[in-house]
């Protein structure tokens, strides 16, 4: 059975049904970006950085034209918080010479 996803009009309204139906679709594909990119850190480290992906999912809702177009968005906000995550892991990564700075 496929899944009828609720117009994008609805998700600018604030319907919460709607967000529901967005969020239990796109959840897992967030999910599984996160945790493909943080495969040596924690679950919670992946659950985080999808949760807030699909948060910042609500800050563009205006920017699309369609609910289907949300996914590569989706796709794209959590391949960068996860780029942005492993940079911070990396320069707060301690070695035998102290602490490393990119700065």
């Amino acid at each position: 059975m496929a899944l009828t996803l609720p117009t994008i009009q609805s998700l600018r309204d604030g319907d919460e049904a709607a967000w529901m139906i967005v969020y239990e679709w796109l959840w897992p594909k967030a999910l599984a970006v996160a945790s493909n990119k943080l495969r040596f850190s924690t679950s919670t480290d992946a659950e985080d950085v999808a949760s807030i992906a699909l948060q910042q999912l609500v800050d563009h809702v205006e920017k699309v034209s369609a609910t289907e177009d949300l996914l590569p968005l989706t796709l794209a906000i959590t391949h960068n918080q996860t780029v942005q995550l492993l940079s911070l892991i990396h320069i707060s990564e301690p070695t035998r010479l102290g602490m490393i700075s990119y700065a």
